[in-house]
């Protein structure tokens, strides 16, 4: 890559987010093709329920990783697109590895303390369906994300 072309490459611009929609459809329709292979399938709101805790969670770190880029780059005077990259890289093997480490210590509470902690268990959001247990999944795991 030229330094021409560093110096035009944009996090904000209209092809990067074109990309993003386009990734995004891709990443989203894999997931839909998965679930419709499962041989003992969710139900569908458990599997809408399961995808809008990791589809959010990964806009919250994709986004909070664009906005430190852009700033990055400019406070530092450096292109964003390199720091956008870097701290991707990062967050993928790094982030991912102690989200891991974190929801595993979790799940190792809820486990220890059940009943106390019973909404905490990951997927299983009670029967019938409760949509309060869903949100504080859904917190704790933005909480577990944004730790990182």
């Amino acid at each position: 890559m030229s330094a021409k072309d560093l110096e035009e490459c944009r996090l904000d611009g209209f092809l990067s987010f074109s990309i993003q929609i386009i990734m995004g459809s891709f990443a989203f329709a894999s997931l839909i093709i998965k679930w419709r292979q499962e041989t003992s399938r969710r139900a569908p709101l458990i599997w809408l329920f399961d995808t809008l805790k990791q589809g959010s969670g990964l806009l919250l770190q994709h986004f909070t990783n664009l906005l430190f880029s852009i700033i990055a780059g400019q406070y530092l005077h450096q292109n964003s697109c390199a720091w956008y990259m870097c701290s991707h890289i990062v967050d993928s093997i790094v982030g991912v590895f102690y989200c891991w480490i974190l929801h595993s210590f979790l799940l190792r509470i809820v486990s220890k303390y059940q009943p106390r902690f019973d909404r905490l268990r990951s997927g299983e959001y009670g029967d019938p369906i409760s949509l309060f247990t869903f949100f504080i999944q859904l917190n704790t795991w933005w909480t577990i994300i944004s730790l990182v």
